[in-house]
This record gives structure tokens, C-alpha cells and sequence, in this order.
């Protein structure tokens, strides 16, 4: 088995060689190629005829590989014609990289100095290539069709005629001319056809370098559809073995060999058209299979082109508008200038579909605006599944509108100058809004009452009447990367100020949100408002007894920014489940203000990460309404409190708090301060809290400041830089104690607190 391996790969070396000896090796250059090698095989050459064999390698413009293979019988007849027969198959890859293969025939006939030539192509294998980079979408009977993107291989022929005359100079050569024609054509509509024309000179002996050496270069032009394309192309041709001092004397017409033995002229590359050549689809819209579509421009009726495309149409508008209020059908989405929609093909294929329009804005008209104050009337009313996008509103009542909808879609709207709320939703459901801008509104930015699943994405509100966000009973409530400044601030804190009659009611809030579930607000921050977050179950006062007629549960708040809040910025009131994460609240410039963060009767709450900087006290607990059904359990940990008026933790009777790595810089009076209730009409003592890694630094007047009865209070507490690590007011009336269990202590600078050392306490003021 190895002597028959050996035999052969010997024999291959040695045809190979023989081969190659024999050979001409061309190098060429040709209009879409980087360069390419060519090697002909002189398989039967004599007086009157010659048979030939070509193997060419080529990279294409795209690095992409070409190959051909060719044969080419030619012989000299009587009376001095000649001519010739041959076939090729060649591989190549049009401008995107589809591969396609191809075969042909070539026909040549010459007498003197007349020359023509006749090619026909016809591709073998895959004729069409998917290719999404030519997906079209087209307006055709009222709506929109999709067609898929295609490339082509094209079957065709190509010819030529002209004529080559002989000069002496240079060596001797030729110089030809040629005119001609091409056509190709596909069955799924693609064609190509033209004219072309050919200038070429050829130096038979290359100067004198090389006998037998040939050097052609030309021009070709080719026109089709109106236009002219001109490409150059040049190939060097070494011959060797015994070709290489072939004699080059006329005979037969006056070319010798080279008539025999040149080049065959066609096109090597399979000829390819790229573009929308698919079957016509169907296309759906966000699922639904899409209606009718208009485009309009502005000062058109717009209302009735959305009447006109109705049901799942589909609206492009351009321009401005006056309105005295749109209302969309189900299913139908208004597009202003320059938005665009996702469309899908029956086939699955997405397409998007921009419109080039102008800009586009919706204002009220002057009798919307004369309306005065009956009805209210909304510049945009949203039915069920409707979108709309890419639109500027000024004016009207409200902004947008929907109530009882399911599952729209807001898209890069602008909202501004509306007498009432920017946004107004009643008990909707699966909306989402996506790069909501509202400014300079008379009510609320966003207001939501009942309803679920209501998602807004990048939000920026500017200057409302009243809240940025009004959220009451919703559930699944989503708001991320919003930006919220310039809120209006009561400059009267009286007026603004919680109260315990009315526990589930502020004014002038960011985000202000009652009886919200499972909701989560992540990336907002916010500038210049009087309260940050007011966070609350819905709590009914009859009778004088606190009762939560719906609860607030499951929130979530995470990278949160508030810069100077006139009151609190984060205010829970009877919330049963708050989690709150990477917060930085700074109320360092702000003239006026009061606590960073209250725990109002709130349960199942923790921070974990979190800068505090001013304020009067920055993170306060409080108890005041004692709702049933919440339990008091909390954790804060990873937080920095710095440059508050008074202290950094202010304990009211509350219980079951958890405090790790707390840091308290520069308290106006004490890092902590615990107000316990020894007389039993507010809550009785502090219960049950813990601090681990707590450090306090730089407080005014001392580290940790006790009044009133605390019971479990325990940690380690590390004072620094402070007049006193402790005060306490051990009063009679004041009642004041600490009472841990055996084996829990808690210690400040490694001093066990006990009723005995609390009187070694500075005073507390």
C-alpha cells in the first residue's frame, strides 16, 4: 500500500510539473478583482489549429475567491477564416458573498482584422440567495407589502464585434476596437441589459523582454438602464517550456500562434443582480396584521385619515397640525416625522419603516382652547393595542388620554402646555411609554388611577402644576431613567407638611404614589422639589381609627437621586414592603428642608447603599398611626449620613430596626438620638433594634443621644471626635432607661450601656 502511494504521488509530481512546464502564467487585473493568476495548457497546438485549457484563481474587491475553468478549440479554415469553440464553468461571489456557480459556451469566429465573439451563460446549482440587506417594503393597494431580499445568478449571452489591426513598433502588436451588446435575465424579475464597447492594445513581445511574452490592456464601457459603467483591464502572459519562443509570424490572417492561442474574451464572474425580488407578503404591526396606510402632511384632515385607515391602520404624518382632540381606533398607530415602526412579513421577517416627514405637532385648536371648563378633552385619545410615536403635542386639556385600554404604546412624545395632567390614564392595562418628555403642564406630569402593567422608560418632566408622577391603585408600575426638576415648592411649609389626619395626602411630590404594588423605580433622579418620594397605603380616618383600605407592597427603589428636596425626599406611610438601593439624597444647598428619610408606620422595609448628605435628621422612624397588619421590620445598612441640621438617626418608639455599617459625620446635635415614650401615649419604648460596624464622627454636641425607655437595643457603637460619646436625660419625668436581655449588650466605645452608666452621660442639651 505504501510503494502503490508513493507510485502515485510521483506520478502527480511529475504530470504536474510537466504541466506546469508547458504552460503560459498569466497575471491580470480586471474591473471588480484585486488581481488574479491564470494558467493555460497548450493541450494541441499546430499550423491550423490548437485546443487549450485555462485554470484561473482570482480575489474579488471583497477578498472573496473566484475560479474558472476553461477549454477553447480553434482552427484556421480555408480562404482565411477562423474559428472557435469552447465551454467553461466558473465559481464567484457577487458584492454581498453569496456564491453562485455558472457554465457556458463561447463561439469566435475571425477573418483578418474582423473579430467576433458569442458567449452564453447558464447557472448550475443555488440561482438565488435570501439576502435581508435588500428587504423592501412598498405601499401598494391602500397598505404596506413586504418583498424579501434576493440575490441573483443570472443566465444570459453577451457579443461583440470589432475589428484588430497589427502594428510593428514596440515589438509588435495590435490595437482593437469592439462594440457590442449584453443580456441577462432571472425568472423571479431581475434583468440586465446593454451595450458595451472595447478598446485594447497587445504587445505580442513585450519590448523585447521575453520572446513570447504578451501584455494586453484595455478600456471597456458598459451602459444599461441610463447609466455608464467604465472599468480598466490589464493581464501578463510568461509563457514557458517550448512555448516560450514561440515565433509570432503571420500565417492564416496574420497573428501566427497568438490567433490560436490568445485569451478567450467573457465575462469570468457570474453576473449577479441584488435587490427586492421575493414574493409579495402580508405584513403585521405589533402582532396584528396591518390595515390600511396613509401618509399625510400638514394642514391635512388628520382625523379623517385616521377614520379612513381605521382598524389596525397605520398613520405617517408630516408637519403640523391643528386639532380639537384625535382619537385612535383599535390597533392603529399615529407616527409622526421622523419615527418609524417594526414590520413583520408573513414569511417572519422584520423590516423597519421610517418616516422621512417633518417633524410633526398636534395643537389645540382656538375652539379647544375656548372650550373652557366643561368636558376636558385630551389632544390624543389611545384605544386598545393603538401606538403613536414621534409626536409633539402643546395644549388642550390633557395631553393623552386612555381609559379601560389594553396594551398601547407611547413612543418619543413630547408634552407640553396642557391646562391639566400631561398624561391622564384610568384603569389601563400592558402600556408602555418610551422617551416621555413633559414640560410647563397645569396639573400632573403622569397620572394613573387603577390599572396594571404600565411601564414608562426614559422620562423627563419639567415644571408641573402639581406632582411629576400620580400614581393611585396601580400594580406592576415600572419607571426607569427618568429625570424629574423644577417640581412646584411650597414656599409656606405649613401647606405642605404630612399630616397624621390625612396620612395618605401630600402635595408637590416627584412620585407620588398611593395603595402602589409590585411596582419598582429604578434610575430616576431629581432636582429642586418639595417632596422626593411619598410612598403610602390608602388609609381611611373614620372614627378616628387608622385602617388600610389598600395597601402599598412590594415596592422597589434603586439608584435614586434627590437634590434638594423642600421636604421629606423619601416619605413611607404605611407601606408593608420597601426595598431601596443605591439612594443618594443631598440637601446640602438647600436653604430650607426637613428630614432626608421618614419611616412612617412602615413595615418589611430595608436601604442598603446609600449617601444622605443635610437635612434635619437623616433617616427617621416613627410610629404614629400603629396600623394592624404591619409589622415593624427593617434593615438599613451600607449608608453614609453627613452634615445633618440635628441627628443622623432619629429613633422614635418603633421596633425590630437592624442598623450595619452605618457612617455619621458632622451631626448638627447627635449622630442618634432615641425618643422613647415613657408615659404610653405614643408608642412606649424602643424595641428590639441592633447596630453592628456603626461609627459616628464629629457631632456637635454627642455620639448617641437617649431619652425615654429603650428594651433590646444592643450593637457596638464607635464615637469619634465628639464632645461626649453619650448624653442622656435622666430626669425623673423623662424616663429615661435601657433594658437588654442577659448576654446582649449594647456598648458605646467598649462601654457597656446600663441604667447605672447612663448617668455618666453628658447632658443631652
Amino acid at each position: 500500500m505504501t510503494l502503490r502511494l508513493t507510485a502515485l504521488s510521483g506520478l502527480s509530481l511529475m504530470l504536474a510539473t510537466t504541466a506546469a512546464s508547458a504552460a503560459d502564467l498569466q497575471i491580470y487585473h480586471q474591473d471588480g478583482l484585486q488581481g488574479g493568476l491564470a494558467l493555460t495548457f497548450p493541450l494541441s497546438v499546430r499550423d491550423n489549429s490548437a485546443t487549450i485549457a485555462r485554470l484561473s484563481y482570482a480575489r474579488d474587491d471583497n477578498s472573496q475567491s473566484a475560479f474558472s475553468l476553461e477549454a477553447m478549440r480553434r482552427t484556421n479554415l480555408a480562404n482565411g477564416w477562423m474559428i472557435g469553440t469552447g465551454i467553461f464553468a466558473d465559481s464567484s461571489a457577487d458584492d454581498m458573498g453569496n456564491r453562485f456557480g455558472q457554465v457556458g459556451l463561447s463561439a469566435e469566429l475571425q477573418h483578418g482584422v474582423f473579430q467576433a465573439r458569442l458567449n452564453a451563460y447558464v447557472p448550475v446549482g443555488t440561482k438565488n440567495r435570501s439576502d435581508s440587506r435588500f428587504d423592501s417594503l412598498a405601499e401598494m393597494d391602500g397598505t404596506i407589502r413586504f418583498r424579501s431580499g434576493r440575490s441573483l445568478a443570472l443566465k444570459g449571452a453577451d457579443m461583440e464585434l470589432g475589428g484588430r489591426i497589427q502594428f510593428a513598433s514596440l515589438g509588435g502588436g495590435s490595437f482593437g476596437l469592439f462594440g457590442g451588446g449584453f443580456s441577462f435575465e432571472h425568472s423571479d424579475g431581475a434583468s440586465y441589459s446593454g451595450a458595451t464597447a472595447r478598446a485594447e492594445v497587445a504587445l505580442d513581445n513585450l519590448f523585447g523582454t521575453r520572446s513570447g511574452a504578451r501584455f494586453r490592456a484595455g478600456l471597456r464601457a458598459d451602459r444599461s438602464s441610463g447609466s455608464t459603467d467604465t472599468s480598466a483591464y490589464a493581464a501578463l502572459t510568461i509563457p514557458f517550456g517550448s512555448n516560450a519562443g514561440s515565433s509570432n509570424a503571420t500565417s492564416a490572417g496574420g497573428f501566427g500562434t497568438n490567433r490560436l492561442t490568445r485569451d478567450v474574451e467573457r465575462r469570468r464572474r457570474v453576473t449577479t443582480r441584488s435587490g427586492a425580488f421575493g414574493a409579495v407578503e402580508a405584513v403585521s404591526l405589533a402582532g396584528q396584521a396591518l390595515g390600511r396606510f396613509a401618509r399625510i402632511d400638514a394642514g391635512g384632515n388628520l382625523q379623517e385619515a385616521l377614520v379612513d385607515t381605521g382598524e389596525n391602520g397605520l398613520v405617517f404624518t408630516s408637519g403640523d397640525f391643528t386639532t380639537s382632540g384625535l382619537v385612535l381606533s383599535e390597533g392603529q398607530t399615529l407616527v409622526g416625522g421622523g419615527g418609524s415602526v417594526v414590520l413583520q412579513a408573513e414569511s417572519g421577517r422584520q423590516m423597519r419603516m421610517a418616516n422621512r416627514g417633518a417633524p410633526t405637532t398636534l395643537q389645540e385648536s382656538s375652539a379647544m382652547a375656548l372650550a373652557g371648563s366643561g368636558a376636558a378633552f385630551a389632544l390624543l385619545t389611545m384605544a386598545d393595542d393603538s401606538r403613536a410615536q414621534s409626536l409633539t403635542l402643546s395644549g388642550g386639556d390633557q395631553g393623552i388620554t386612555a381609559s379601560n385600554v389594553d396594551g398601547f404604546h407611547i413612543a418619543d412624545v413630547a408634552i407640553s402646555g396642557s391646562r391639566g395632567d400631561a398624561v391622564h390614564l384610568s384603569n389601563v392595562s400592558d402600556a408602555s411609554f418610551t422617551d416621555l418628555s413633559i414640560a410647563n403642564v397645569g396639573g400632573n406630569g403622569f397620572s394613573a388611577t387603577g390599572g396594571t402593567q404600565i411601564a414608562v422608560t426614559g422620562a423627563q418632566i419639567t415644571a408641573p402644576g402639581e406632582n411629576g408622577f400620580l400614581l393611585r391603585s396601580v400594580g406592576n408600575f415600572s419607571l426607569r431613567q427618568a429625570r424629574l426638576s423644577d417640581m412646584p415648592t411650597c414656599e409656606d411649609n405649613t401647606l405642605c407638611e404630612f399630616s397624621v389626619y390625612n396620612p395618605s395626602s401630600v402635595p408637590n411630590s416627584g412620585i407620588n404614589a398611593i395603595g402602589l404594588t409590585d411596582s419598582r423605580f429604578d434610575g430616576i433622579r431629581m432636582d429642586d422639589v418639595t417632596y422626593g418620594f411619598f410612598l403610602a397605603s390608602d388609609i381611611s380616618t373614620e372614627s378616628g381609627d387608622y385602617t388600610v383600605v389598600a395597601a402599598s407592597t412590594g415596592l422597589e427603589l434603586n439608584d435614586i437621586t434627590i437634590t434638594n428636596s423642600r421636604r421629606e425626599a423619601i416619605l413611607a406611610v404605611g407601606v408593608d414592603g420597601l426595598n431601596m438601593t443605591n439612594v443618594v439624597l443631598d440637601n446640602s444647598q438647600q436653604g430650607s428642608d426637613m428630614d432626608l428619610v421618614v419611616m412612617q408606620s412602615s413595615g418589611q422595609v430595608s436601604m442598603d447603599g446609600a449617601v444622605l448628605t443635610g437635612g434635619i435628621n437623616g433617616l427617621m422612624f416613627v410610629d404614629a398611626l400603629r396600623l394592624d397588619g404591619i409589622t415593624e421590620d427593617m434593615s438599613f445598612r451600607n449608608i453614609v449620613i453627613n452634615d445633618t441640621s440635628r441627628a443622623g438617626v432619629f429613633l422614635n418608639p418603633v421596633q425590630n430596626i437592624d442598623f450595619e455599617n452605618i457612617e455619621i459625620n458632622n451631626a448638627g446635635t447627635h449622630g442618634i438620638f432615641m425618643l422613647g415614650d415613657s408615659w404610653g401615649f405614643n408608642g412606649g419604648a424602643i424595641r428590639d433594634v441592633t447596630f453592628a460596624d456603626t461609627t459616628i464622627n464629629a457631632a456637635t454636641t454627642a455620639g448617641v443621644n437617649f431619652y425615654g425607655p429603650v428594651t433590646n437595643v444592643t450593637g457596638e457603637i464607635t464615637v469619634a471626635n465628639s464632645p461626649a460619646g453619650c448624653s442622656a436625660d435622666t430626669s425623673s419625668w423623662s424616663g429615661t432607661s435601657i433594658t437588654n436581655d442577659a448576654g446582649s449588650d449594647l456598648s458605646i466605645n467598649g462601654r457597656v450601656m446600663t441604667n447605672s452608666t447612663l448617668g455618666d452621660c453628658a447632658a443631652p442639651y
